[in-house]
């Protein structure tokens, strides 16, 4: 398994850091494999979620925006039934 040395963290973090870890009832280690794989993931869903919007941006300029009012969608709806 991938080993990963951190320097340089303030003083105050290591200490919220280490709270945290105790409260949790985890190792420092173990804290720290969950902080880490939480902050990957959110990281990735952002950027899928930024990507998903500057796909649509770029569909919204290829083929225009469409305007339909939401009222004419329920409308629509309750006919086809």
């Amino acid at each position: 398994m991938p080993t990963i040395n951190v320097r340089g963290i303030p003083q105050e973090t290591y200490d919220h850091f280490r709270r945290l870890a105790k409260a949790d009832g985890k190792s420092l280690n173990a804290e720290a494999q969950d902080i880490f794989e939480e902050g990957v993931r959110q990281r990735m869903i952002r950027r899928s979620r930024e990507e998903a919007f500057r796909l649509a941006d770029e569909s919204r300029k290829r083929v225009g925006r469409i305007s339909v009012s939401t009222l004419e969608l329920l409308h629509e709806g309750r006919e086809e039934r």
